[in-house]
């Protein structure tokens, strides 16, 4: 039996779940639900690491390198974990289950690598005699399995573990060697052999020896047949303490593949990078994954896909060298902190192009749309009083307080802005969410503190308190033609915003018990510190407003429609009474991530569920397919999330 046949059969005995720390994609699909990571990837080394490392791996925000003595974990704080293989002569390394190809574009030409090919598994050929190490990832962690030919000796295989300074047992029995916040730890070792056609299980073990060197106990067998040791030792990759991975924004094709984007820590920078990464429709492979990094902090907020193979990313960068192309609208940086839009290939993941967004002072980038013609959208928030608005802007000024919003319009190439505005009052306006329509409306939602915001046919007066806005506008001559408040006595923002032939959807969170709450809703009142709402609008009519929420505090975040018009949301929730119809998962504890489904009328909950695990959890965005799948993608510290394929 072959190490493949190995795979396939040890595959079936392992639950597959989102690991923590981590952006994360949940897909929901005729009552059922899978989570997916972002996988675990093994890259080969085109020049991203030392010479003597063959594979680097990749798995959120930690990363392994492996070469053919052993391998090597590394952590945010910079700390190491060395596993090194004692005795053993050497061997060859062998990727497996090709994942696509890994992009690495940097504005130092030296650090972009492109075209890297990448897999889901790495096979150390002959690393005893007669022994192969097959090295993966499950449940969030770097684990390996010995295939011990017949006739081999188990009891050659030694491990000195390197870099460790603290040794511990837990409740549980096994042992764990600890270095800054990772950790390897100790399985009882799951043997097995395959004799004719059924498998037998045997006892075994890792053994701590006090050369510090951990060997595997292995009972009498039957050495005419192969045997399989199981991860027995497991490097925990999920580390904490530098930072986390966010999944910040999900679309899916008309062939059902799901991209995400967000930021993940990057080891060789010690800080965090702009990703995109492309999913089969089955969520079992890497199409592509793509990093935009500069030698600061970046990361990916925004995400939209254009009718012609064309990715959008929007985000914010502190990166002075943050790759923007030649060509492009703006190649350095102004400020501390600026937008970025990029634009890819969905096929492929290769930067086109790519462009700073940006005054002389923090520039946060949110969301971006793209129109049928290739025009791409963004909206934000930001402090400079230097922008460079455009003659047709129709703020030209910074209005005051400590942020403004903005909106801006480019060509397809990002070569030029062909609208940039800001959008405010004399408080603080920020801008979360923005939709574009086929009729060539552009519609944007945020917060805004402002009494003089900018407002047209406004349904509510200014409350005093923070409302979310509503904000209409042409994209022929920008001039307004609707903007509102919306809230009540207490805070609200629009955190998301969605538009169909039918009218406005938009989500987001608020502490007011008197929002105006439409008869016939699933709930009608305030239950917590905060709930979330979902709203609609048409002809500047209010058709519909529900709460959403338990007795804590919700907040949604993301936001989808479907073609007949329901509304899908998520976010997040501390409530154990949050309201559940067709639940999939319970409360867990803490902060789980959320899921909900409205009628199109508005009238009630389709579907509306808990997602988490025992850690703290969180939506951050939201797509449905044709089919009425939901995909959700966030952030998460939990790493006992409900199995699903992966």
């Amino acid at each position: 039996m072959d190490c493949q046949s190995i795979w396939n059969r040890s595959r079936v005995l392992r639950l597959i779940a989102v690991y923590a720390c981590a952006g994360a994609v949940t897909s929901v699909a005729g009552g059922s639900l899978q989570h997916f990571n972002q996988p675990v990837r093994f890259e080969q080394n085109w020049g991203q690491a030392p010479p003597d490392v063959q594979f680097v791996m990749r798995a959120g925000g930690s990363g392994a390198l492996l070469d053919s003595a052993g391998l090597t974990v590394v952590q945010r704080a910079g700390t190491r974990l060395r596993a090194r293989f004692v005795g053993g002569s050497g061997s060859q390394l062998i990727g497996e289950d090709r994942q696509g190809d890994t992009n690495y574009y940097s504005g130092n030409p030296a650090g972009t690598r492109l075209h890297i090919p990448t897999y889901g598994r790495v096979l150390y050929r002959g690393i005893y005699p007669g022994i192969d190490l097959l090295c993966y990832g499950t449940n969030g962690h770097l684990s390996f399995d010995f295939v011990i030919a017949p006739g081999a000796d188990p009891r050659q295989i030694r491990i000195d573990l390197e870099g460790a300074d603290r040794l511990r047992r837990d409740d549980s029995g096994p042992l764990a060697l600890s270095a800054g916040s990772g950790e390897i730890r100790t399985e009882t070792a799951s043997l097995y052999q395959i004799i004719d056609g059924r498998e037998a299980r045997l006892p075994g073990a890792y053994l701590h020896e006090a050369s510090g060197q951990w060997r595997l106990a292995v009972p009498e067998y039957n050495t005419s047949y192969l045997l399989v040791a199981e991860a027995g030792l497991v490097f925990n990759t999920y580390f904490g303490g530098g930072g986390f991975d966010e999944g910040n924004a999900i679309a899916v094709d008309a062939a059902g593949c799901s991209y995400v984007a967000g930021d993940t820590w990057m080891p060789n920078k010690a800080n965090s990078a702009a990703y995109l990464f492309k999913l089969n429709a089955a969520g079992s492979g890497i199409v592509f994954s793509t990093y935009l990094s500069g030698s600061s902090r970046d990361i990916a907020s925004a995400l939209v896909l254009d009718g012609y193979g064309k990715a959008y990313l929007g985000g914010s960068t502190s990166s002075p060298d943050f790759p923007a192309t030649a060509g492009a609208y703006r190649t350095r940086p102004l400020g501390q902190t600026d937008g970025f839009l990029a634009k890819l290939d969905a096929s492929t993941g290769a930067l086109a192009s790519s462009t700073y967004l940006g005054g002389s002072g923090t520039d946060t980038l949110t969301s971006i749309a793209v129109d049928p013609l290739g025009h791409l959208y963004a909206t934000g928030y930001t402090n400079s009083l230097d922008l460079p608005v455009t003659p047709n802007a129709l703020q030209k000024t910074f209005g005051g307080g400590t942020f403004d919003a903005f909106l801006a319009q480019f060509n397809s190439d990002l070569g030029g802005s062909t609208y940039l505005s800001y959008l405010g009052g004399s408080g603080s306006d920020l801008g979360y969410a923005l939709a574009i329509d086929g009729s060539g409306f552009v519609y944007v939602t945020g917060y805004t503190d402002s009494g003089n915001f900018p407002v047209l046919n406004s349904i509510r007066p200014y409350s005093g308190g923070g409302d979310a806005f509503i904000t209409t506008l042409n994209t022929t001559s920008y001039g307004l033609t609707f903007s509102s408040y919306f809230g009540g006595r207490g805070a609200d923002y629009g955190a998301a915003i969605a538009v169909d032939a039918s009218g406005i959807y938009i989500a987001g969170a608020t502490a007011s018990e008197d929002l105006p709450v439409t008869s016939g809703v699933p709930q009608g009142s305030l239950d917590g510190v905060w709930d979330a709402f979902v709203m609609k609008l048409s002809g500047g009519s209010l058709i519909y407003c529900t709460y959403l929420g338990g007795s804590a505090s919700e907040a949604a975040t993301g936001l989808a429609i479907d073609g007949s018009g329901g509304a899908y949301v998520t976010g997040y929730t501390y409530s154990f009474d949050f309201p559940e119809v067709g639940a999939i998962e319970g409360y867990s504890g803490g902060q789980d991530a959320f899921v909900a489904s409205l009628t199109p009328l508005g009238t009630a909950w389709r579907m509306a569920t808990y997602i988490g695990g025992s850690g703290d959890d969180a939506g951050q965005a939201i797509a449905v397919d044709p089919a009425g799948a939901i995909y959700i993608t966030g952030r998460t510290t939990s790493d006992d999330l409900a199995a699903g394929a992966g």
